[in-house]
């Protein structure tokens, strides 16, 4: 996973503009809304 996030902050300093910067951005949110979900699912599961 930290490799993913380096390769994210990379793509945001070479972003010149907002159409660049939002796919980024969605692709970060993704990213949190899945591991979000596995923690959920994973807290669920121990119940």
């Amino acid at each position: 996973m930290p490799a993913f996030g380096i390769l994210l902050v990379r793509d945001l300093k070479r972003a010149s503009g907002l159409t660049r910067l939002t796919p980024t951005l969605l692709a970060a949110a993704l990213l949190a809304a899945v591991v979000a979900l596995f923690g959920f699912l994973v807290c669920v599961v121990a119940l």
